[in-house]
């Protein structure tokens, strides 16, 4: 069996979690409050940010349940983890699997967290019908989702600078943009909403060329329609987003508006 390939892992959880990703899970985290002793499924959770924040919360009575269908986010997610050093630090379990046929006891969970997963999900309905099964009746999921890519300024001048070039943006991470669509998925699963907040934050990169770069090498979606470039294509491709960039820059580099829906939902009576 080949060794995987963690470049892509490596890059996503130091280029873009701490500045892109860490932000929006830290207020998902605020909504879902976790409670010590509680048992967590982290679904299509990366290489781990929400685990690891819910982690000190849920504490060594609790115990953290983390899937991912990318095996490279799921072995750096692991040794991450492995290396927090908190005598309460929840037991936590990691899986490579596709959340559509990864399922649990009945009863088995009280919090379900899907941090900027739910559009990439094949079967979201299944998963989430999962999900539902495995809650306790009084359990809770909270999600995440990007909003509109017009409202992601740094997604969205890199999907723009790839069309005038003739290229295929990523679009799969901003489908569940309007506002409507995240909220409909959830009830027609079975949940009942009871919290939806569309939120707005800035994240702050050094240069347009450290946002780029830091897409282009660990985002999972985004890296691969860059990939479309060749070496021409992609100084007009920089000269575009830097362009479009421009009214976001500061004294510290750039500082880009994103903006996310944030859902909290419950097993319908």
């Amino acid at each position: 069996m080949s060794e995987i390939d963690l470049t892509a892992a490596w890059s996503y959880e130091t280029a873009l979690v701490p500045s892109l990703f860490a932000p929006w899970a830290k207020r998902a985290v605020e909504v879902a409050k976790p409670l010590y002793g509680e048992v967590v499924l982290d679904l299509a959770c990366g290489t781990g940010i929400g685990s690891r924040l819910m982690s000190s919360m849920v504490g060594a009575t609790g115990k953290i349940i983390s899937v991912d269908n990318d095996p490279s986010m799921i072995i750096v997610g692991k040794h991450i983890y492995s290396k927090i050093i908190d005598n309460d630090r929840a037991e936590a379990e990691w899986f490579d699997s596709g959340a559509e046929s990864f399922s649990l006891e009945p009863n088995s969970i009280d919090l379900c967290t899907i941090l900027q997963g739910p559009q990439f999900l094949s079967d979201a309905k299944l998963a989430l019908k999962n999900v539902l099964f495995a809650l306790q009746p009084s359990g809770r999921l909270v999600a995440t989702a990007w909003a509109r890519i017009e409202e992601n300024k740094g997604h969205y001048a890199i999907a723009t600078s790839l069309e005038k070039l003739g290229f295929q943006p990523a679009l799969k991470p901003f489908s569940l943009g309007e506002n409507d669509k995240l909220k409909d998925l959830l009830v027609s699963s079975g949940f009942s909403v009871e919290n939806f907040t569309t939120e707005q934050r800035n994240i702050q990169f050094a240069s347009v060329q450290e946002f780029v770069s830091g897409v282009a090498a660990g985002a999972p979606a985004t890296r691969h329609a860059i990939s479309q470039l060749d070496e021409n294509s992609y100084e007009h491709f920089f000269e575009f987003v830097e362009d479009a960039l421009s009214p976001y820059s500061n004294s510290k580099g750039i500082e880009l508006p994103t903006m996310a829906h944030i859902v909290l939902a419950t097993p319908a009576a």
